[in-house]
């Protein structure tokens, strides 16, 4: 216990003895005063025993360690040790710097007294400005000193954004990524910069994905003049253009199911009468046309709806959820009941 630095590490306070009753199993506590000890007192000096364990103390064990911690838009936030006189400025270095979509201006501390909460003040919000360029000052007499359990928030700049993206690709001329150019740039201005579309374009077909769900739409009236439909882009969206199919598919219960040619004019009868028609054992049925813009329509009692160019046809079988009773199984019961009336009748009759 010389070493100076090792005895300011120590809790000179009090030490304990750890001794064994006459058991030799079970132990007991005798608190040393480790300090007095030290000044040479006899009457803490005890004669030690056999399998006496003496317990020395950390410092920690009273210390309460103080910290701040700063968050946003600093490259590493978290928590830290608050040393003596650290300023604001001290911990933004601490934490690596502000990250390039910072906000330098400004930063918020966030204070409180845990001991002195107030029915209508849980914490106090001090707005700092700040300087960058002193990030290397070593002289920084007006910084806002830091207290124990201050949270500091450096906002996002808010004029701050990089490019934001959409990828196109299918049947224009120049597929790829392009930057948006204005905040309302539209489907239809993007393909005109994309070089507009190819002959064989279906933009009828075409797939439009937003956050990775997919949109649907009649998308051939975004191209009419003055359209009012035209759909204005956001960062990430992916557009796609196939090329025209050429045929149209029916599936479900029909005879002959697969793609058949489109035909300019052809109603819904003459895709499914092309697909051999509907099974001869099919009761009931529903149609549905599904549309490459992802609408769908059911067949009506009076109209159909129009067939499209790479549309899909279904026919489904309709399945009639109830099932069908067991006139057997009830007769058999209301037999077995009516003869157990009849029982019960024949005793009460004989007694």
């Amino acid at each position: 216990m010389n070493d100076p630095y090792f005895k300011k590490q120590t809790y000179l306070k009090r030490a304990d003895l750890i001794r064994y009753n006459d058991d030799q199993l079970t132990t007991y506590i005798i608190p040393i005063k480790l300090d007095s000890l030290l000044d040479g007192n006899i009457e803490q000096n005890l004669l030690l025993k056999h399998r006496d364990n003496l317990r020395i103390y950390n410092i920690d064990v009273i210390f309460k360690p103080e910290t701040v911690s700063i968050k946003g838009k600093v490259k590493t936030g978290g928590e830290f040790k608050l040393q003596t006189n650290m300023k604001l400025h001290d911990l933004i270095l601490r934490a690596g710097g502000f990250t390039k979509d910072a906000y330098q201006c400004t930063a918020t501390v966030y204070r409180v007294n845990p001991y002195s909460i107030s029915d209508d003040t849980l914490a106090i919000a001090h707005r700092i400005s700040l300087n960058p360029d002193s990030l290397n000052n070593f002289n920084k007499k007006d910084d806002f000193i830091l207290q124990d359990k201050d949270l500091v928030i450096i906002r996002e700049h808010p004029d701050f954004q990089y490019q934001r993206n959409i990828t196109i690709s299918g049947e224009v001329k120049f597929p790829g990524t392009y930057s948006l150019l204005k905040k309302r740039e539209t489907l239809r201005e993007i393909i005109t910069r994309a070089g507009g579309l190819k002959k064989e374009s279906f933009i009828a077909g075409m797939q439009f994905n937003r956050f990775d769900k997919k949109m649907v739409g009649d998308y051939e009236k975004n191209f009419e003049e003055n359209s009012f439909f035209d759909i204005e882009l956001k960062a990430g969206d992916k557009i796609f253009i196939p090329k025209h199919p050429g045929f149209v598919t029916v599936k479900g219960v029909v005879n002959n199911p697969g793609m058949v040619k489109f035909h300019e004019g052809w109603s819904l009868d003459n895709y499914i009468e092309a697909a051999g028609g509907i099974q001869i054992n099919t009761e009931d049925w529903q149609i549905i046309v599904y549309y490459p813009s992802g609408n769908a329509k059911e067949d009506g009692i009076i109209f159909s709806p129009e067939v499209y160019e790479g549309s899909r046809i279904v026919v489904h079988q309709k399945i009639d959820k109830e099932e069908p009773a067991d006139w057997t199984s009830v007769f058999k019961n209301w037999a077995s009941i009516a003869a157990s009336l009849a029982t019960v009748i024949y005793i009460i009759d004989k007694n």
